[in-house]
């Protein structure tokens, strides 16, 4: 009986060998890109992300906190997230907004004082912040009524 030669066997052993591990490095890539939660934006997307606080209202009555935010940056803004800063300079814990704020978009939000636990009189300052770009933040001493 006749074989392959050595050299064949050995450059098809090769080949076979690269086939497999760039078809499990591609399904590893995916795989893990599509399952793990993203921690932080790229440093690009955060370099060119930008919102302002267009409109904030405290009403002193009820101690409902209204504010529009605007998206004048080049991307959406995720996990957006609002701090209250006291009278006394601390800070409340973040107050999740559950929204995205799309790109060019106008939007508004409504804390109620239930979900503040802040009494108007000891309000300060609100700060808005997004979870996957720590250092884009505003803030806004809000108008009182």
């Amino acid at each position: 009986m006749k074989g392959i030669s050595p050299l064949v066997a050995s450059v098809l052993l090769i080949a076979i060998t690269m086939s497999v591990a760039g078809i499990l490095a591609f399904w590893v890539s995916s795989y893990t890109s599509q399952t793990l939660p993203k921690v932080n934006r790229s440093e690009e997307e955060c370099r060119f992300s930008n919102f302002e606080i267009w409109s904030c209202n405290l009403n002193t009555q009820t101690g409902k906190l209204t504010f529009t935010l605007h998206n004048i940056g080049q991307y959406d803004i995720e996990d957006l997230r609002a701090f209250i800063v006291l009278t006394d300079n601390t800070v409340t814990s973040p107050i999740p907004l559950n929204s995205t704020l799309l790109k060019g978009e106008y939007k508004s939000f409504i804390l109620e004082n239930s979900t503040t636990n802040v009494a108007s009189e000891k309000f300060l300052k609100l700060i808005i912040g997004t979870g996957l770009c720590p250092t884009l933040t505003v803030e806004s001493g809000c108008m009182r009524s």
